[in-house]
């Protein structure tokens, strides 16, 4: 009898001392999981102030609440965050704990040291870089754990840039390795984003004529820059203050949209659109500029937060009229549409997942199969460049190859000038006539093709035609000089005039509509050339025509 109450005191006891070790570790997290690194996001405690100056002292007495989000997740504003992680270990061991977020502005740690007080770890992107208590861009700190006994450590963030990190843990003699593995991943990640559009920018820049490739080529190195301000290597280059070196890292990324817009505008026959669409474009360029002197000259939530809302709503707004423009069936180049939707879908949704609209954490495997998908596109866009120069010099090769028939009627001694300059000097020989005839034939119906499929676009330049033909501005001058007799100018203008004459003969629209449709802008200029050209005036000339 006696030894069973001894017994049922000593199950008692163990079961009393169970609990209360359960309770002493309830809300700690288990570092006795295999799978490293360990995400402890999900079960850190939380504190939030507007006080900037409380110490950790007074906040250890603070009520602190189960962090509710997976990951942290915090938005634009000026509160300071405090986080409270309460560890342990089955055995003795050491830790090290890391933020992977480089762009967080104040970041400071506070581990507990062997005389029960807390050393102080301070880093983030808006401390120079040798008054950081870590080496390299990600936060961390060393953490010793004594076998079954909880450690607690804080976290204070200060940062008025919204931003999404997790917390990890790993043991110490696994940092290392896991520290290469993510910078390996990085590195290739990087490296696409990087080299490819430093390559894509070189380019576009020196294969492509137009315009609209000049922007696309100014874009890519934006986005190159955007990656080496990720790693605040950009900021570097100009300054060691460390609050203008990161406004520099973060000054690409955030006029992304502007180069954005223009390239949509340039590249957009915008004539199929109500006037306000432009308009509207313009106005987001314009505001994004302004919040971007904001952010540089006063630093506040509010700018960095309507400067996001900005960037959201333009590229959505591009998203949809590219849509648009397909579904109204507007001649565009469809791979590079892709190329280029695809350039910023990942920017996007990176911006998204900071207003905390979308929660994915695998945005960063979306940014990295766009990028893959928009180089795809744009090595296509190239195959396609040389392939329109290949088919446009047998073209050219066929047309100099003139039929035995007509080439016969032709003096032996001007046949050279036929093959060779397209110089044809007077000649009263009928076939030679026909010959010359027939060259420009060829060459002005190429021309036509072209300017009707972009008559619509005020845009469109010499150098697109030229570019279209796969010849110089010059060569283009005299050969059209030499054909029909005009300037190049003059024949664009008058190929829009004959354009605006099919339209309001359709009534397709009153005279403003039917400028704007052939790629006038002023409707003032519009009625003096037509006028000119049809010795009338629109309206006039319309009447004839009931």
């Amino acid at each position: 009898m006696l030894n069973s109450q001894f017994l049922q005191k000593i199950v008692l006891i163990l079961l009393c001392f169970g609990i209360l070790n359960l309770s002493a570790f309830a809300g700690s997290v288990n570092l006795s999981e295999k799978s490293y690194p360990l995400d402890i996001s999900p079960n850190i405690d939380y504190f939030q102030t507007n006080n900037a100056g409380l110490n950790l002292e007074n906040v250890i007495h603070e009520k602190f609440l189960p962090y509710p989000k997976k990951a942290v997740h915090l938005d634009f504003s000026d509160t300071v965050h405090w986080f409270r992680i309460t560890v342990y270990s089955p055995k003795s061991s050491n830790w090290v704990f890391e933020c992977r977020n480089p762009l967080i502005e104040y970041f400071d740690i506070f581990v507990q040291n062997n005389s029960g007080g807390f050393k102080i770890i301070k880093g983030g992107c808006f401390l120079a870089k040798k008054q950081r208590g870590y080496t390299g861009n990600h936060p961390y700190a060393n953490i010793s754990v004594e076998a079954n006994q909880a450690q607690t450590f804080y976290v204070k963030i200060t940062s008025q840039r919204g931003f999404y990190a997790k917390f990890l843990m790993m043991p110490d003699e696994k940092y290392h390795e896991l520290s290469l593995a993510n910078e390996r991943r990085n590195s290739i990640f990087d490296g696409i984003h990087l080299f490819g559009n430093l390559l894509i920018g070189i380019v576009a820049f020196f294969l492509f004529k137009t315009g609209t490739h000049k922007v696309f080529a100014f874009y890519s190195f934006c986005i190159s820059f955007t990656v080496l301000g990720y790693h605040e290597s950009l900021g570097d280059f100009f300054t060691e203050k460390p609050i203008v070196s990161a406004l520099i890292n973060n000054f690409p990324y955030r006029l992304l949209v502007v180069p954005e817009i223009i390239l949509t505008i340039s590249f957009i026959p915008l004539e199929a659109f109500p006037k306000w669409v432009k308009v509207y474009l313009y106005a987001l360029v314009i505001l994004t500029i302004v919040f971007l002197c904001g952010i540089n000259l006063d630093y506040r939530w509010w700018w960095v937060k309507v400067n996001v809302w900005t960037s959201v709503v333009a590229e959505c707004s591009i998203i949809i009229l590219f849509i648009i423009a397909l579904l109204k069936k507007v001649k565009l180049n469809i791979y590079f549409v892709c190329a280029f939707v695809f350039s910023f879908l990942g920017f996007l949704s990176l911006q998204l997942r900071l207003l905390q609209i979308i929660q994915f954490s695998w945005i960063n495997y979306l940014i990295l199969y766009a990028e893959i998908l928009k180089i795809g596109f744009f090595i296509i866009m190239v195959f396609q460049v040389f392939r329109r120069t290949q088919v446009q010099n047998i073209h050219e090769e066929k047309s100099n190859n003139l039929p035995v028939v007509l080439m016969q009627t032709i003096p032996t001694d001007k046949r050279v000038e036929v093959y060779e300059s397209k110089v044809l000097p007077d000649s009263n020989d009928k076939g030679f006539e026909v010959a010359k005839l027939l060259i420009d034939d060829a060459f002005l119906q190429k021309i036509d093709e072209i300017l009707e499929a972009n008559f619509s676009n005020s845009a469109f330049s010499i150098a697109d035609l030229a570019d279209g033909l796969n010849m110089s501005t010059v060569q283009l001058r005299r050969k059209l000089k030499l054909s029909a007799n005009q300037t190049t100018v003059e024949y664009i203008r008058n190929f829009r005039l004959k354009k605006a004459g099919e339209l309001l003969k359709s009534r397709s629209g009153n005279v403003s509509d039917v400028a704007f449709m052939v790629g006038f802008e002023s409707l003032s200029y519009f009625t003096k050339v037509f006028q000119e050209f049809y010795g009338k005036s629109p309206s006039e000339w319309l009447k004839t025509q009931q």
